[in-house]
């Protein structure tokens, strides 16, 4: 009997083999389950890469961390530069506005480009 080829299983039932696929062995992570659900999803509110969600501490420092949120990356025109439209309340937006240059300069290092031209605080 010839050996089977390696993308199949043997058998148990029977001496021929079953064209089965190899399972994984491992489950997936959380983030590779969910991946390609919310990557559409974040796309639409103009997220085209999750790492500015997932990395938003480290991009503007854990300060600003702690009182903004992303909501969305806006175009403003065909192939120029984007808005950055930021979540932040009452008092805070303020100290979001003084810090938009250094918010911007950031996002630039973070993305090797310039992503955003200005930013939108949303109250």
């Amino acid at each position: 009997m010839s050996r089977p080829p390696r993308e199949t299983l043997y058998n148990a039932v029977g001496d021929g083999y079953a064209n089965v696929r190899r399972a994984r062995l491992f489950p997936k992570s959380l983030e590779q389950a969910l991946s390609f659900s919310t990557a559409q999803s974040l796309r639409k509110r103009g997220f085209g890469e999750r790492n500015l969600l997932r990395d938003w501490a480290n991009i503007v420092g854990p300060e600003l961390a702690r009182f903004t949120q992303p909501l969305k990356l806006a175009a403003t025109g065909p192939k120029g530069p984007m808005t950055l439209y930021i979540k932040a309340s009452g008092p805070q937006a303020l100290y979001v506005q003084h810090a938009e240059p250094q918010i911007l300069e950031r996002l630039a290092l973070y993305y090797g480009r310039t992503m955003a031209d200005r930013v939108l605080i949303v109250q």
